[in-house]
């Protein structure tokens, strides 16, 4: 699943639960945090003689234990709701681990397979024969969903992703929102 699908899925799993903004953040970014993975890429492209983004990524951020890291990384970090900060962040990371074994198989139908338990063990690796491709009108309608529910929200609640990047930048997209609002009605 693209790295934006993420963000959104993690970010509104907090919305309903929890109430400070820098726990909202912390576990949004959990969320979308496995895919640091993929950084490889960047230095396979510079390099053009390295294939790190093809041997780590779905490795080492997308494990178990990269989830009770920034699980614990969250407790730490969080100040009103910690508890249920560190839950939500494994959960997140779960969810993330979830998508990508679902819906993120490669445009040459490669089924990336996903090393659970890695450092431990890289024997077990999670796939799934119907994996669809990164691409494919099932991610493309999840991410369109949360799309729609995040409209909800700011409608609603008065809230956008954008509190991710900070309070004036959420204010800024509120407001658009509702001078677009306005101007349609």
């Amino acid at each position: 699943m693209a790295p934006v699908a993420h963000l959104l899925l993690s970010w509104l799993s907090t919305i309903e639960l929890v109430e400070n903004r820098r726990e909202r953040v912390l576990i949004t970014l959990s969320g979308i945090a496995p895919d640091i993975d993929g950084a490889g890429v960047i230095i396979d492209k510079i390099t053009g003689t390295t294939n790190y983004y093809f041997e780590y990524h779905h490795v080492v951020g997308h494990n178990v234990f990269a989830g009770i890291f920034l699980s614990v990384l969250v407790y730490l970090l969080s100040v009103k709701q910690r508890s249920l900060a560190a839950i939500l962040a494994f959960g997140v990371v779960q969810l993330h681990v979830l998508c990508d074994l679902i819906g993120s198989k490669g445009p040459d139908g490669y089924n990336w397979p996903i090393c659970y338990l890695y450092p431990i063990s890289e024997t077990l690796k999670l796939s799934w024969s119907g994996q669809w491709q990164l691409n494919a009108w099932q991610n493309l309608v999840i991410a369109a969903l949360a799309f729609s529910a995040c409209i909800f929200y700011v409608h609603t609640r008065g809230i956008t992703v954008f509190e991710l990047c900070g309070q004036k930048l959420d204010a800024a997209a509120v407001g658009l929102y509702k001078r677009l609002l306005a101007n349609t009605a």
